[in-house]
Order: structure tokens, then C-alpha cells, then sequence
């Protein structure tokens, strides 16, 4: 009898301990998302004050007007992109388990046309590494619209953007960094089509 509740007991204690490692397992294949790269890394702030004399509001007007000409030309030709990834600071990710990426999907209206977007992200060392994948319903299916690599602190990071699916050469590339002790922020914006007359502008 003491034999029996003997093997019964350690038959539990093996059990209870392939539990506890199964559960370990778990924890670990399911890491928290990375953190999103910035809105801002996308689109151009345009918050800032009038100059108080006439250098200074000569100086912000260049600003605003370069701001105005880059603007269109993100929005104009990828607005489809730029809203995919404001939208992704509305959803949750989940983490595939058999590709080790987190994936944020969901669906986007664009000039009245309904896009299904999906954000990958997969750890590489230091790094996250992104890419955009879009469809169009009852249009293009699985197009790779921008990729990206970002530090896992958050604290930098690049975009490149294609032009589009039916021109998809890097269209534009994108290096942004933020510092949290005092909120400051920069990006540069470059334009990279080859053979354009703006090629090689920022």
C-alpha cells in the first residue's frame, strides 16, 4: 500500500513538473510586441512657431513651405502606406509562434478603397526588423509596400517605401531618431527613385 501511494506520488510530482515546463514554454515563445516606431516617422510635424523677427519667420516660412511640398509628395503617391501603419497604433499584436514574428492586421479605407494591411515585426539582436505587407480587396493581393529596421529601445530607426504596386522601386527612404530626456525628435527624409529629377533630395 505505502508502495502504491509512493509511485502514485511521484507520478504526480513528474507531472506537476512537465506542467511547470510546459508553462515556462509557453511564456517564452510569447515575448511582448516591440514597440511601434513613432507616427511621426512617417509624416512631417509641422507644430512649430512663427519666428519672432523677420530672420526667424523668413527661416520658418522655407520650412513650412519644404514641409508642404514633402507632405504632398508622402501623401500623394503613398497614402496608402502611411495610413497602414497610423492605423496600426489602434490594434494589438499577435505573435505567430511558428514564424517568430508579431503581426498587427486589419483593414484600412483609402480613397474609398478597402485595403487589408499587415505589420510584421521579428527580433534580430539588437534590432526589430518590419515589413508592411498589403492587399486590395477585389485588387492585388500580398504587396510588400515598406520594410524597416528599428533599435529595440525605440530610439532610431529607417524606412524604405516603394511607390507603388505597379511602380515598385524604392521610392523613398526614410532615418528617424527620438531622445526621451528632452522629447526631441529628427527625421530626414530622402528621395531615392532612380533617374528623377528630385533624386537624391532630402
Amino acid at each position: 500500500m505505502k508502495s502504491t501511494i509512493k509511485n502514485q506520488s511521484k507520478k504526480l510530482l513528474v507531472l506537476a513538473m512537465a506542467l511547470g515546463v510546459f508553462a515556462t514554454s509557453c511564456k517564452k515563445e510569447n515575448p511582448a510586441a516591440p514597440e511601434l516606431p513613432p507616427a511621426s516617422s512617417m509624416s512631417m510635424d509641422d507644430s512649430f512657431q512663427n519666428g519672432t523677427n523677420k530672420t526667424e519667420g523668413l527661416a520658418s516660412g522655407l520650412c513650412a513651405l519644404a514641409m508642404l511640398q514633402w507632405n504632398a509628395t508622402i501623401f500623394v503617391n503613398v497614402a496608402v502606406p502611411v495610413a497602414s501603419f497610423k492605423e496600426a497604433f489602434n490594434h494589438e499584436a499577435v505573435y505567430d509562434v511558428n514564424t517568430k514574428e508579431w503581426v498587427w492586421s486589419y483593414n484600412i479605407v483609402v480613397a474609398g478603397k478597402t485595403f487589408t494591411a499587415k505589420l510584421q515585426a521579428s527580433a534580430s539582436g539588437d534590432e526589430i526588423n518590419w515589413k508592411m505587407v498589403v492587399s486590395q480587396q477585389g485588387g492585388f493581393s500580398n504587396f510588400v509596400w515598406y520594410t524597416g529596421v528599428s533599435r529595440k529601445d525605440g530610439t532610431a530607426g529607417t524606412w524604405s517605401l516603394n511607390k507603388e504596386v505597379l511602380t515598385p522601386v524604392t521610392y523613398l527612404n526614410i532615418e528617424w531618431s527620438k531622445d526621451a530626456s528632452d522629447a526631441s525628435a529628427k527625421t530626414k527624409f530622402m528621395y531615392v527613385e532612380p533617374n528623377q529629377l528630385k533624386t537624391d533630395s532630402y
